[in-house]
């Protein structure tokens, strides 16, 4: 699977000497709409007009199939690295940071092989139109 490194802006991290890095499978819009058609919605026992689904586990599969390796981030709680999407999944208080990298893996699809997402803000007259930022080659 290729993957592309995308550095959130989350908790200003573009700006850090360091920044998080992850790495993101991008998905095309065939992947994402494969996702989408995963979500059944049903009518829930003994409520009338009320609906469950199971979207949060296909966003959940979603992300965990699409997210490689995790550098310079750490688990708030423990201070155990965070290295994996598994790592990310589960770690508290990093629900923007995830909901960022799931936008991300459906929109860096736009990315060529060899660019990483987002790296650094642009500079005076640089356009961000199309992907929020500029895009590195590394």
């Amino acid at each position: 699977m290729d993957y592309v490194k995308f550095v959130p802006a989350w908790d200003d991290n573009r700006e850090k000497e360091d920044p998080v890095v992850v790495e993101v499978h991008p998905l095309t819009r065939r992947e994402v709409m494969s996702y989408a058609k995963l979500i059944k919605k049903k009518l829930r026992k003994g409520f009338r007009n009320e609906f469950e689904d199971n979207a949060a586990d296909i966003q959940e599969r979603q992300f965990l199939d699409n997210v490689g390796a995790i550098t310079n981030l750490k688990n708030i709680m423990t201070g155990e690295p965070v290295a994996n999407a598994l790592d990310l999944y589960d770690a508290p208080g990093l629900n923007d940071l995830f909901a960022e990298v799931i936008t991300a893996m459906e929109d860096a699809s736009v990315l060529m092989e060899g660019e990483e997402k987002n790296f650094a803000p642009p500079s005076a007259g640089q356009s961000t139109k199309g992907n929020g930022g500029t895009a590195k080659a590394v």
